[in-house]
């Protein structure tokens, strides 16, 4: 499993982002997922794996453009983890 790599998404505001993400070393795996905002500010979510062993934000309070990408996160960990075999 890859601990720390970078991904560009189109947000559904139309604009593209880089999110850098890094995996925890905890006894559950999360990644924090970071992104620069349109204002230049620093935004960062944790995703954890839910009951259903789906990728789920963690963090609260984040901008609804941000909360919508939750699928693209989740597709881009899973795709990073499934190349690491």
């Amino acid at each position: 499993m890859k601990s720390d790599f970078s991904k560009f998404i189109i947000c559904d505001d139309g604009r593209e982002r880089e999110f850098h993400f890094a995996r925890t070393n905890t006894a559950a795996i999360y990644y924090h997922v970071s992104v620069i905002d349109s204002d230049g500010k620093l935004l960062t979510v944790t995703m954890g794996i839910d009951e259903d062993g789906q990728w789920k934000m963690q963090s609260q309070d984040m901008p609804e453009w941000l909360q919508r990408t939750e699928p693209m996160l989740a597709l881009a960990i899973n795709e990073v983890n499934q190349e690491a075999g």
